[in-house]
């Protein structure tokens, strides 16, 4: 339900925090709010705050949709720099399994070589054993050939003793050509073992030269891939501090807007105050101006098709569940307000339906879906007869008990769970106990009646209260 008077005290924690506030902050306006002051005035200033709470509470909305793309990019910014690291990672372990193998190849480049050196001196060796073979064999031939007489087995066997010295002779001849057969048969089959041996380590050479400038080219990718994934790494670090630093700025953003509501609530809390003690002064003096009489806002008005069925979805909204007798008061409030002196600048139904502040059921959107699905039968009826003059009293304000009595309404009228009431007037603060009573206020504080909180219990069951609009 609403509160017909009072600023939506929803967005407050309590409201004896509220109307605690709105003492403190009173003093430092006391001035231009004073008892003097005119409702128009005082309304102007609660408008005023209540246009600044909203812009606030739009800022701070935005602060925390920045907070939360803030947060967003930097959660972005860590798992890049995640997967940058892991890149980083990633590359220099195969950069430094390349650089391995590379020094691997690199000692059997040059085992090989080694082994190449080694081979090479043992062909030049062979060769140089076959040469000294190839000299002694050719003295021996040229022996041989020269001495022919002395060498022929028929001279031989002439010339020697007896038959067995000729066959020693000859046979020494024979072994000495056979040795050197021999003998050049193995340095020959030498050579081709080790010519084979050094082709082997040729190729062996030039495939271990072909691997190497393999893993030259794989270092020398994988050492671009680990510097660009290094920058890549940089830029996510840079990036996730750029965000750290939007997220800190957006929370002392959100922290600065924060305390600037609760002083705007904390004066509006004043204002409002302020405002209820205005008119409450208008309309005891236009009582006495009309000696001790209410003013007579039942006058019927005129109003479209439209404006009753806006009128009725209203009542509907607000008090739906409260019977008849609860519809009619609401409705009563309703066109009081419209027809109210006290209220210069609503002086149509809607303008007092829609006005800042006013009726939650409409800013929520409320009223608008109870015309959409089709307004009650009975709220009809109701609105058409408070718009024809029908009052249930000249009530200007209404809220629930709960939220009279946490305010200390000192004169209402009770009808379903809503109370009505024509004046804002407030009972005098209970004092505590002698001996544990505060020290008495200063003497340019809240007046009593300027809405200072009720008992904590009170206080604590309004919190718990849709208390509406003013």
């Amino acid at each position: 339900m609403k509160l017909f008077f009072m600023n939506n005290i929803k967005r407050v924690k309590s409201l004896a925090a509220v109307v605690s506030a709105a003492a403190v902050v009173f003093c430092a306006f006391a001035g231009p709010l004073a008892a003097s002051a005119s409702s128009a005035d005082a309304k102007k200033r609660l408008e005023d705050l209540q246009r600044q709470a909203e812009e606030t509470n739009a800022a701070i909305d935005q602060a925390v949709k920045d907070k939360a793309a803030a947060a967003g990019r930097a959660a972005d910014a860590a798992a890049d720099a995640a997967d940058a690291s892991a890149t980083v990672k990633k590359y220099q372990s195969l950069l430094s399994e390349v650089e391995n193998n590379i020094s691997a190849a690199n000692t059997e480049i040059a085992a090989t070589q080694a082994d190449m050196d080694t081979v090479t001196a043992e062909l030049g060796e062979a060769e140089g054993a076959i040469d000294v073979q190839y000299a002694a064999m050719k003295k021996r031939i040229a022996y041989i050939y020269e001495n022919r007489k002395e060498t022929n087995l028929l001279y031989i066997l002439f010339t020697s003793g007896s038959i067995a010295s000729a066959l020693n002779q000859a046979d020494e001849v024979e072994a000495l050509m056979s040795y050197d057969r021999q003998a050049l048969a193995k340095y020959k089959e030498l050579k081709v073992t080790i010519e084979t041996k050094k082709e082997e380590l040729a190729q062996k050479q030039s495939d271990l030269s072909a691997y190497q400038g393999i893993l030259t080219a794989s270092q020398d990718k994988y050492s671009a891939l680990r510097t660009a994934a290094g920058v890549d790494l940089a830029d996510a670090n840079a990036a996730a501090s750029d965000a750290a630093g939007d997220l800190a700025a957006a929370d002392a953003s959100i922290a600065a807007l924060q305390k600037k509501k609760k002083a705007l609530d904390s004066q509006a809390a004043a204002a409002q105050a302020a405002y209820a003690k205005a008119i409450l002064a208008e309309q005891e003096a236009q009582e006495q101006k009309n000696g001790g009489k209410h003013e007579d806002t039942s006058a019927a008005v005129s109003a479209s098709a439209d404006d009753v069925t806006f009128l009725a979805a209203t009542i509907q909204a607000e008090a739906w569940n409260q019977g008849y007798a609860g519809q009619l008061a609401v409705g009563s409030v309703i066109m009081n307000r419209v027809n109210s002196s006290l209220f210069p600048n609503v002086n149509t139904i809607r303008e007092v339906i829609t006005a800042p502040k006013q009726f939650s059921s409409y800013s929520s959107g409320m009223v608008d879906k109870y015309i959409e699905r089709g307004v009650d039968a009975q709220c009809l009826k109701v609105a058409q007869e408070v718009i024809a003059g029908k009052r249930s009293g000249d009530w200007l304000f209404f809220m629930t008990k709960k939220a009279a009595d946490g305010f200390r309404i000192a004169e209402y009228e009770q009808i379903g769970d809503h109370v009505f009431f024509y004046k804002w007037k407030t009972k005098p603060k209970e004092t505590a106990p002698a001996e544990t009573q505060p020290a008495a206020p200063a003497e340019n504080s809240t007046p009593a009646d300027a809405g200072q909180a009720a008992s904590s219990d009170a206080a604590a069951e309004s919190k718990a209260q849709d208390t509406g609009g003013q």
